[in-house]
């Protein structure tokens, strides 16, 4: 369901999904556009174990958390969650900020937590029919993995 997906949001989440599978210890495979989230899951012996939602946002994770958390639409978490349900599998949603990466598991067969709703969406893209519904996660559900800070010139003091 990415209606207004870019070549630069497309880059950016590959970004994201290279420096995820490794941590995860996974493999990912890109969804066609119109699937329910950006990524598949497989193990080491190819079996489809998940589903994977990448986002990359232009603030730090405190801002985030102060603008009351990182959204994800209704309509999409309930196709999600559908499917994971449906298919057995775990969800990741990993967020790349301009400071961090956050990634949470919902296992399968878990309980998800009880999430704020409220009205959000991507008023920037001027496009009414995009903003409605959202589920609020908290930064502090997810793992928090700091970015390297830049390393120094040659010579410096």
């Amino acid at each position: 369901m990415r209606f207004f997906e870019t070549e630069q949001d497309r880059t950016r989440e590959a970004e994201v999904a290279r420096r995820i599978a490794p941590i995860l210890g996974v493999n990912l495979i890109r969804t066609k556009p119109m699937c329910c989230v950006d990524y598949m899951v497989q193990d080491a012996d190819g079996t489809a174990t998940g589903l994977l939602e990448v986002r990359t946002r232009t603030y730090t994770a405190e801002r985030l958390e102060e603008l009351g958390g990182i959204f994800l639409s209704v309509n999409k978490l309930s196709a999600i969650y559908k499917v994971a349900r449906n298919l057995d599998m775990d969800f990741y949603y990993v967020v790349k900020t301009t400071n961090c990466l956050l990634h949470l598991c919902f296992g399968s067969g878990t309980t998800w937590p009880r999430l704020e709703r409220t009205i959000g969406g991507r008023a920037d893209k001027r496009y009414e029919q995009d903003v409605g519904p959202v589920y609020l996660f908290p930064t502090t559900l997810f793992t928090r993995i700091d970015d390297e800070p830049a390393p120094l010139p040659t010579g410096s003091p």
